[in-house]
């Protein structure tokens, strides 16, 4: 008995594909990138539609009437790729704060205000949320500790990145599959 199989042109036809998805994964790239970047910029301008912890009394009394913490920040969400990877990242500016900081949460020990003779003073444009009645500077002395800011979720977790991913990449790969049929390898698989 013998047996023919056509193992050797399944194999180019693997090797084809394999090359043409390595060729243009950056095209892949270029298209994902601006749609991950616009899901965060969503998230901070939206507050993930709403579902972040409020600002904490000192930054509303400090900024006024702010509904959107970070707001602004949504510029400084980047993309790019490279090593065949695709990075989504926040170009703050100042590696020592960064969104994922406030994706995760942290504890702040920095002083909001400026310290004289131990005591902390901010200039109040809202005295609602710190019960005072009236703008101007309040004046107080700092606890041993500094304050704790809430995560925030800024980045995509997997779920949300499989809903911006799946339909593209599925119909990216068809196309590569395609363009190595066209190859030639096509007439040869049975």
């Amino acid at each position: 008995m013998e047996i023919i199989t056509n193992a050797a042109n399944v194999s180019k036809l693997i090797q084809s594909i394999d090359t043409e998805i390595r060729t243009h994964k950056y095209d892949l790239f270029k298209t994902l990138g601006p749609l991950f970047v616009r899901d965060v910029e969503n998230r901070i301008a939206t507050q993930d539609n709403g579902r972040w912890a409020q600002a904490s009394k000192w930054t509303l009394a400090k900024r006024g009437d702010m509904h959107k913490i970070l707001s602004g920040l949504e510029d400084v969400v980047k993309w790019k790729a490279y090593g065949g990877k695709l990075v989504i990242y926040g170009d703050t500016g100042n590696p020592a704060w960064t969104l994922t900081q406030h994706h995760q949460g942290f504890e702040s020990h920095e002083r909001s205000g400026e310290e004289v003779d131990g005591r902390i003073t901010i200039d109040i444009v809202n005295p609602g949320p710190l019960s005072l009645g009236k703008t101007g500077t309040f004046s107080w002395t700092p606890g041993r500790t500094g304050g704790h800011v809430p995560a925030r979720k800024i980045w995509p977790d997997d779920s949300d990145a499989r809903v911006i991913v799946l339909p593209i990449a599925s119909r990216w790969l068809q196309a590569m599959v395609v363009r190595a049929l066209k190859g030639g390898v096509l007439g040869t698989v049975a």
